[in-house]
């Protein structure tokens, strides 16, 4: 089985370059993705051992995959990351077992709450 990695799923260059370098600074191995359709069509979820996901994607919102992922019985810690959610939004990505970080964020606050979730799920960091 591949090695697990922390997947990203943002549509900004510059916030996929930002986290990849929180998740290589905790020892894991970042993976990114400008869409949900992007991450749907060439993601192998079975080495996923987290998932940072941006709320507002083009296509495909963040919530939208979010519940999709559940659906399919996704079991890896889910991250979303928003500037600009309302409180229904943050509230339903938390009933789907989602934490909602909200931009601008501490970068090594994120990166121990990324590892803290990995670690407590068991996998491999």
């Amino acid at each position: 089985m591949p090695s697990p990695k922390v997947v990203i799923i943002d549509d900004d260059e510059d916030i996929r370059r930002v986290l990849a370098r929180v998740v290589q600074s905790v020892g894991l191995a970042p993976e990114a993705y400008p869409s949900a359709e992007a991450f749907i069509a060439d993601a192998d979820r079975r080495s996923i051992a987290c998932l940072l996901l941006d709320h507002r994607l083009p296509g495909m919102q963040g919530i939208a995959l979010l519940e999709r992922l559940v659906n399919d019985h996704a079991a890896f810690p889910v991250f979303l990351i928003s500037g600009t959610h309302d409180v229904r939004t943050a509230t339903r990505a938390r009933e789907l077992g989602a934490v909602v970080v909200d931009k601008p964020f501490d970068t090594r606050d994120l990166g121990r709450r990324i590892l803290a979730s990995v670690n407590a799920k068991g996998l491999p960091a």
